[in-house]
C-alpha cells in the first residue's frame, strides 16, 4: 500500500539525500539526526505523511552501572513531546513530560529504570526505550562443570502475549540443545513458546552484553536478573542489556514466545575481548 511504502522510506529517503548531495568534508552525522532531522520529520508529521517515529535523542535500550542515573533528553521530532516514568510502567501522554535534564541517585544494589516515550502533535508513537542503571558489584560465579554441553528446554503451546506467561503454562516437550534455534520446535506448532535454561561459561571478569532478536516476545536472565526484556508481540527486533560478571559459570535463563510460528530468535554475546556475536555451543552447559 502507499501508506507502506510511505513507511519504508521515510525518514531513509532523507539520509539518502544526505549521504548523495553532501560533500564527505561536511557530511556529520550528529549535525544530520540530532540538528536538523526532527525539523524535517516535524513537517512530515503535520503533513500527515506515514513515518517511523524514532525513540528520543539520549536514550536507547540500554543496561548500565554507577551511582547516578543521569537523563538528557531531546525530541526527535519538532513539535513532538518526550514521556518517562522511572517505576518500570510503560509511559503514555498521561505521564510525566520530560521538560529539562535530571539526576537520579541510585543507592548500593539497586537501580533505576528508565522508560521513554516520544509522541508527535498527529498521535504517532515511537517505540518505548528502556534504560537501567544498577548500582552493583559484579554477579558472582556459581558451581558448574561441564559434563553435559548445551541447554535445556521446554515447549509449552497456547496464545501468549508476554513471555510472562510461559511461567504459569504447562510443558508440552522437554530435552537439551545445542542452541537456541528454534526451527525444528515451530514446524508443527501455531502459537507455541520456550525457555531455555542452563549455564554460560564467562572466560574473564568484566561487563558483558548480551542480546535478542526476535519476533514476537523474548527475555534473558543471568543468575536470575533480568538483563534483556524484548517481550511484548512485534516484529523482529534487537534489544540488549548487559551486566558485570565474575570469570566462571553463570546460570542464564532465556525465554521467547512466537504467536504465529513465522517468527524467530537470535541471542548475541558481547564480550570483553571479542565482538557482538551469536552464542556458541562451547559455552553452554547444563
Amino acid at each position: 500500500t502507499e501508506k507502506k511504502v510511505e513507511y519504508m522510506i521515510l525518514p531513509r529517503i532523507l539520509a539518502l539525500a544526505e549521504l548523495s548531495w553532501t560533500p564527505l568534508a561536511n557530511k556529520n552525522y550528529t549535525d544530520f539526526a540530532d540538528v536538523r532531522l526532527p525539523g524535517h520529520l516535524g513537517w512530515l508529521d503535520m503533513a500527515g505523511f506515514n513515518y517511523r517515529v524514532p525513540e528520543a535523542i539520549g536514550t536507547k535500550d540500554t543496561t548500565m552501572f554507577g551511582n547516578q542515573l543521569t537523563v538528557d533528553l531531546k525530541s526527535p521530532v519538532e513539535g513532538a513531546k518526550v514521556y518517562y516514568t522511572i517505576d518500570g510502567y510503560t509511559p503514555r501522554e498521561t505521564d510525566m513530560e520530560y521538560t529539562h535534564p535530571m539526576t537520579y541517585n541510585v543507592p548500593p544494589d539497586q537501580y533505576r529504570e528508565l522508560k521513554t516515550i516520544v509522541i508527535t502533535q498527529s498521535g504517532k508513537r515511537s517505540q518505548v526505550t528502556r534504560a537501567i542503571m544498577y548500582n552493583k558489584q559484579p554477579l558472582p560465579a556459581v558451581q558448574g562443570n561441564n559434563t553435559n554441553k548445551g541447554l535445556k528446554f521446554k515447549v509449552y503451546t497456547g496464545e501468549f502475549n508476554s513471555v510472562k506467561d510461559l511461567d504459569k503454562a504447562a510443558a508440552i516437550d522437554s530435552g537439551s540443545t545445542m542452541s537456541v534455534s528454534t526451527s525444528a520446535i515451530k514446524k508443527n506448532l501455531k502459537g507455541y513458546g520456550v525457555i531455555y535454561t542452563g549455564l554460560i561459561r564467562i572466560d574473564n571478569d568484566g561487563v558483558y552484553s548480551f542480546s535478542t532478536a526476535s519476533a514476537n516476545g523474548s527475555a534473558l536472565l543471568i543468575d536470575g536478573q533480568p538483563v534483556v526484556d524484548n517481550d511484548g508481540k512485534h516484529s523482529v527486533y534487537d534489544v540488549g542489556g548487559s551486566v558485570p560478571l565474575q570469570k566462571g559459570y553463570h546460570k542464564i535463563t532465556i525465554k521467547y514466545f512466537d504467536a504465529a510460528s513465522n517468527g524467530n530468535l537470535k541471542v548475541f554475546i558481547t564480550t570483553t575481548d571479542k565482538p557482538k556475536a551469536e552464542l556458541i555451543p562451547e559455552t553452554m552447559y547444563n
